[in-house]
């Protein structure tokens, strides 16, 4: 993919996810990377570690993210602070991310 047009359509992108996908660009990278890691239950602060967004708050896309069925969430017992990512369901978030990698590519393609 061609990162300067990417970058040159970002806000159309961005806006384009939003309005077909129903999420934010964080979500869709959040989605990636639970694919990518493929653990069947995720700490949500491994999560931000491995998104390498530690000062960035995740918790409002977590939860959109888990009303929309992707994955259930739940607190540790011993720490409440700590949040478990768990029944994530790696068919519909492959499903997002082939539709966003449509979504981006036909925005690329029409404005090259």
């Amino acid at each position: 993919m061609n990162t300067i047009l990417y970058e040159s359509h970002r806000n159309l992108i961005k806006k384009a996810i939003k309005k077909n996908l129903g999420m934010s660009f964080l979500e869709v990278i959040i989605l990636e990377k639970l694919k990518y890691l493929n653990k069947e239950k995720m700490d949500a602060v491994t999560l931000k570690r491995q998104l390498k967004i530690d000062n960035t708050p995740i918790s409002i896309q977590l939860n959109h993210l888990s009303n929309l069925g992707l994955f259930k969430k739940s607190r540790d017992e011993h720490d409440e602070r700590r949040i478990y990512l768990y029944d994530i369901d790696f068919d519909k978030i492959s499903t997002i991310i082939e539709r966003y990698h449509l979504i981006v590519s036909s925005i690329l393609k029409i404005n090259q």
